[in-house]
């Protein structure tokens, strides 16, 4: 049942049913197999029939998973850090949703010095922070939605590869051909990774997403 009719992080878990029809089926067999184990639920906690769910901090649907808009708004209404605490808590606010925002490694490079000064140095936002900061809020303004994939569908990989990032991304075409994103990953390259030659950080770009 999991991967396909249920799935399970933890102490969560999500019964999903491609047609209307067939998910009162999967919930019956579900509850009957926790029933078998012993499992008990907390009602107060659970939902049922619902098209549109949030699932560990992001918004499940039928089409696929979206970043949850409290999420994305807490960092487009920040303001810019002013020390190097509050660079490394937006930091991690971006980093969470990482996957979903192409070139991520890209678009925070210029935040890396930020993180590496020391505590006796000035911490100074610069404009080059500033555009970059304004770059991912307009991203996120109108981020993708990623694609559950379908078993039994190819799917295709892209890699790319920059001076000072790897990245890819796994797509899937839907029954009209279109493609459609399901997974974004980006890499930051450690400094004798950037001095490797352009086929070579392809290479580890394809090694490190598979």
């Amino acid at each position: 049942m999991i991967g396909h009719s249920l799935e399970v992080y933890i102490g969560d878990v999500v019964i999903k049913s491609p047609e209307k029809g067939d998910h009162v089926s999967n919930l019956k067999k579900a509850l009957l197999r926790m029933r078998q184990h012993k499992l008990k639920m907390n009602p107060k906690k659970c939902v049922f029939g619902v098209q549109a769910e949030n699932f560990l901090d992001f918004l499940v649907h039928q089409r696929g998973i979206e970043i949850d808009k409290v999420k994305a708004k807490s960092i487009m209404e920040a303001a810019p850090p002013r020390n190097k605490k509050k660079m490394q808590s937006l930091l991690g606010k971006i980093n969470f949703l990482r996957r979903f925002i192409s070139n991520s490694a890209k678009k925070v490079q210029h935040f890396s010095s930020l993180l590496r000064l020391k505590q006796e140095q000035t911490f100074k936002w610069e404009k080059q922070h500033q555009q970059a900061f304004e770059e991912i809020k307009h991203y996120l303004s109108n981020p993708p939605v990623l694609f559950l994939s379908k078993i039994g569908r190819a799917l295709k990989l892209y890699v790319s590869a920059l001076e000072v990032s790897i990245g890819s991304l796994l797509v899937q075409d839907n029954k009209e051909g279109k493609e459609h994103a399901i997974y974004y990953l980006s890499i930051t390259l450690t400094e004798v990774e950037r001095k490797y030659f352009a086929i070579e950080r392809l290479s580890l770009a394809l090694y490190s997403t598979v």
